[in-house]
């Protein structure tokens, strides 16, 4: 492919040249929105990068380590960008070694480049000045959401470009340059909002509050439902925080007509201007008097809505309302109030997207994880919690009956934060019931099969484990005894009714799926009357900064306090004393006591 023509046009090398950007340091807009391309799409490497004549500069270079603007490019002959400058389409390479278009670039041997994925970064004439793309040094299969993933994003760095180039324009005048600081630190602001949130009620409701009192005096923003598609407003923000209760009275009220101001830009996918807010606009879009009544409290005089588009198609909205004295919107707030509704769509899209797939591994988590049979002779609760910021992972527990009436307790934990770890705990799971309650083995002869099972099955990945089995008609005055074996995993508790709290010690074993002629070894304890057997993923207790010895010995010391509390309240009051603090890990666990 001959890409030299479209790398040289003149125009587009005077809008990279008008950029500004060549050969500048770092900058944290662009090293953002390259993390996030990395976070989402688990690639090793993220760009955004500008091309001029004859190099690649890489404006953001997530996954290199380099500050010298000299080590932050390589020559265009060498870059994947050319391709794109060529055809100013997207390109998605999953194996870049045997794909025709792109088995003769240096960089395959020079960079380990094997796929690579990128979008256009274009001037807001249309130019393509370079690329936004993702470097994964493992040949893979990309998905139609990772093309989506990086679509959006490389918007937001257009965006970014462009906010970069009207500046640079804007040098010329102090006042326009002033404006144009102020401006990129406010959108900057609300991208460092919005790319910092994890939830999408949460990073909306953050919006709103952003936006006053820069570009209004108070704010709505309303988001369609995932499921039914209705109108919700999800944000409000006022700069007069003791006007917060009138602007809850109006949302509450308010059932806007469709050929208001907001369904019509929702609808539309096109910003409303509304220099005065009259009487007959407000009679017009609030059919109801109270709703109108509860408006008037908050004395609008000029309303100005954008939409907030995701990839496709508009899916809300954020009014920006001036009270009458503060007047109509200037030119420059709704020049700024489009570009962060632009911006803060896209953004809003990742996370509505984060947000759908963490409801919908933690949907699959729990109904995965069942509630415990109601055993005879046992008291038994369990728990699951995912990690902070909504992290589902690979914890799971399993309660069930054998037909002898012995009951089996396991607790594991799958390695990794994602769908992949969720679906393998499935698997896991169900090959430990199936192969326990078909076989009703020793723990450690369950553990050694499961072992058998990962090997013949293929499934690749690495699990810790705790398996527990007991019969309670087996009870004596001492307690009732019970069997256990663990494969990695941190060991079961016995909390004695007089406080003490011990961990049962045994050697350490291997993890499941590390090698399946592992020899598995049962240990024999007694469950006392009145003790409580605890079970728990390292999630409860591990921390960065402790010692695994030292959180322990820090749960032990908490589950000390605990003894006498009814178990399902030990449970609770254990997760909200050191579980939930830090959460950075998820959390099963399984606590059982003899009745």
């Amino acid at each position: 492919m001959d890409t030299s023509v479209r790398v040289g046009d003149l125009l587009r090398l005077s809008a990279v040249e008008a950029t500004g950007l060549l050969d500048t340091p770092a900058e944290e807009p662009f090293d953002r929105l390259a993390r996030l391309a990395s976070l989402l799409l688990d690639a090793p490497y993220a760009f955004v990068t500008v091309v001029d004549a004859t190099r690649s500069y890489w404006k953001s270079c997530v996954g290199i380590d380099a500050t010298d603007p000299a080590d932050r490019q390589n020559p265009v002959e060498e870059s994947f960008c050319q391709y794109v400058i060529a055809t100013e389409e997207p390109l998605i390479i999953g194996d870049a070694a045997a794909d025709p278009r792109t088995a003769g670039n240096p960089s395959i041997e020079s960079m380990g480049v094997a796929a690579w994925a990128g979008y256009p970064l274009r001037s807001t004439s249309g130019q393509v000045l370079g690329t936004f793309c993702v470097v994964d040094t493992e040949v893979r299969q990309w998905t139609e959401r990772d093309a989506a993933v990086l679509e959006t994003l490389a918007a937001a760095a257009s965006g970014e470009v462009a906010l970069r180039t009207a500046v640079a324009t804007a040098t010329t005048a102090t006042a326009a340059a002033r404006a144009g600081q102020e401006r990129l630190t406010f959108l900057g602001a609300v991208s460092d909002l919005l790319a910092g949130k994890s939830n999408a009620e949460e990073a909306v409701g953050a919006l709103a509050h952003q936006v006053v009192p820069y570009l209004a005096d108070w704010a709505v923003v309303t988001v369609l439902d995932d499921v039914t598609h209705e109108r919700r407003d999800l944000g409000r923000g006022h700069r007069d925080p003791t006007m917060l209760a009138a602007l809850d009275d109006y949302i509450a009220l308010h059932q806007p007509a469709e050929n208001s101001p907001i369904p019509t830009a929702i609808r539309t996918g096109e910003p409303v201007i509304i220099e005065t807010v009259d009487d007959a606009l407000i009679r017009r879009s609030l059919p109801h008097p109270e709703a109108r009544a509860a408006l008037a409290e908050l004395d609008p005089g000029s309303v100005a809505v954008f939409p907030l588009r995701g990839r496709d198609h508009p899916f809300g909205a954020i009014a920006l309302y001036n009270a009458a004295p503060r007047g109509r919107h200037t030119a420059e707030e709704l020049r700024v109030g489009q570009e962060m509704a632009r911006r803060a769509g896209a953004l809003l899209e990742n996370v509505r997207l984060h947000d759908q797939q963490r409801r919908l591994a933690e949907t699959l988590q729990r109904s995965l994880l069942s509630s415990p049979p109601a055993l005879g002779g046992l008291d038994v609760a369990v728990r699951y919690l995912p990690a902070a910021g909504n992290r589902v992972g690979g914890d799971w527990y399993d309660v069930y009956e054998e037909p002898d009436g012995s009951t089996v307790l396991v607790i594991g934990d799958v390695v990794g934060h994602d769908l992949q770890a969720i679906a393998v705990m499935g698997q896991l799971r169900t090959m430990t019931r199936t192969i326990g309650y078909d076989r009703m083995a020793s723990p450690a002869e369950l553990l050694g099969r499961v072992d058998d099972a990962i090997r013949g099955l293929a499934v690749r990945s690495l699990c810790t484990a705790v398996v527990v089995r007991l019969r309670a008609a087996d009870r004596t005055d001492e307690g009732i005894p019970f069997t256990w074996s663990c494969a990695g995993h941190p060991p079961p508790l016995l909390v004695r009714d007089d406080g003490t709290a011990v961990a049962l010690d045994a050697a350490p074993e291997l993890l499941l799926g590390v090698r399946p002629d592992t020899r598995r070894t049962d240990h024999n304890a007694v469950l006392p009357p009145g003790a409580t057997l605890l079970l728990t993923t390292d999630g409860l207790f591990e921390r960065r900064h402790l010692a695994f010895e030292d959180a322990l010995d820090r749960l032990r010391r908490t589950l000390a306090g605990l003894a006498e509390h009814p178990i399902e309240d030990l449970c609770d009051k254990l997760i909200a004393d050191i579980g939930v603090r830090a959460g950075e890990d998820d959390i099963a666990l399984i606590a059982v006591r003899p009745v």
